[in-house]
Protein backbone atom coordinates (compact mmCIF):
# COMPACT_ATOMS: atom_id res chain seq x y z
CA UNK A 1 0.00 0.00 0.00
CA UNK A 2 2.76 2.53 0.81
CA UNK A 3 4.04 2.34 -2.51
CA UNK A 4 0.75 3.24 -4.28
CA UNK A 5 0.12 6.03 -1.90
CA UNK A 6 4.18 7.29 -3.02
CA UNK A 7 2.91 6.82 -6.40
CA UNK A 8 -0.16 9.06 -5.88
CA UNK A 9 1.55 11.72 -4.21
CA UNK A 10 4.30 11.61 -7.15
CA UNK A 11 2.11 12.07 -9.78
CA UNK A 12 0.59 15.18 -7.64
CA UNK A 13 3.82 16.70 -8.16
CA UNK A 14 4.86 15.88 -4.31
CA UNK A 15 9.14 14.92 -4.77
CA UNK A 16 10.54 14.66 -1.53
CA UNK A 17 8.95 11.63 -0.26
CA UNK A 18 10.36 9.23 2.00
CA UNK A 19 9.51 6.29 3.99
CA UNK A 20 9.72 5.32 7.78
CA UNK A 21 9.60 2.22 9.40
CA UNK A 22 5.65 1.03 10.28
CA UNK A 23 4.49 1.28 13.24
CA UNK A 24 3.17 -1.57 15.44
CA UNK A 25 -0.54 -1.71 15.37
CA UNK A 26 -2.61 -1.91 12.40
CA UNK A 27 -4.56 2.07 11.31
CA UNK A 28 -8.07 2.19 10.62
CA UNK A 29 -8.16 6.06 9.66
CA UNK A 30 -5.65 7.43 7.91
CA UNK A 31 -3.55 10.53 9.93
CA UNK A 32 -1.91 13.46 8.35
CA UNK A 33 0.36 14.89 11.41
CA UNK A 34 1.19 18.63 10.73
CA UNK A 35 4.86 19.64 12.32
CA UNK A 36 5.05 23.41 11.96
CA UNK A 37 2.10 25.40 13.26
CA UNK A 38 -1.01 26.17 10.69
CA UNK A 39 -3.31 22.89 9.79
CA UNK A 40 -3.19 24.06 6.34
CA UNK A 41 -1.09 21.77 4.20
CA UNK A 42 -2.71 18.86 6.28
CA UNK A 43 -5.85 20.28 4.72
CA UNK A 44 -3.91 20.42 1.07
CA UNK A 45 -3.06 17.21 1.36
CA UNK A 46 -6.06 15.61 2.99
CA UNK A 47 -7.76 16.94 -0.44
CA UNK A 48 -5.50 15.40 -2.69
CA UNK A 49 -5.75 12.17 -0.67
CA UNK A 50 -9.28 12.32 -0.72
CA UNK A 51 -8.65 10.80 3.22
CA UNK A 52 -7.28 11.40 6.52
CA UNK A 53 -7.58 13.46 10.05
CA UNK A 54 -5.26 15.97 10.53
CA UNK A 55 -3.40 16.44 13.58
CA UNK A 56 -0.94 19.46 14.45
CA UNK A 57 1.35 17.28 16.77
CA UNK A 58 4.80 16.57 17.39
CA UNK A 59 3.65 13.03 16.59
CA UNK A 60 5.42 11.40 13.02
CA UNK A 61 9.00 11.93 11.79
CA UNK A 62 10.80 14.84 13.73
CA UNK A 63 12.20 16.13 10.17
CA UNK A 64 9.28 16.36 7.89
CA UNK A 65 6.62 19.13 7.69
CA UNK A 66 4.26 16.01 7.03
CA UNK A 67 3.87 12.52 8.35
CA UNK A 68 1.35 10.46 6.95
CA UNK A 69 0.22 6.78 8.73
CA UNK A 70 -1.57 5.12 6.02
CA UNK A 71 -5.08 3.75 7.41
CA UNK A 72 -6.98 1.08 5.55
CA UNK A 73 -9.56 3.94 4.14
CA UNK A 74 -7.07 4.77 1.90
CA UNK A 75 -7.78 2.99 -1.63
Amino acid sequence: MTAKVINHLKSKGFANIYTVPDWAENQRQTQIFVRRGTRHPGVELRKILGVGQIEVSAQGDLDADLTIRIGEDWK
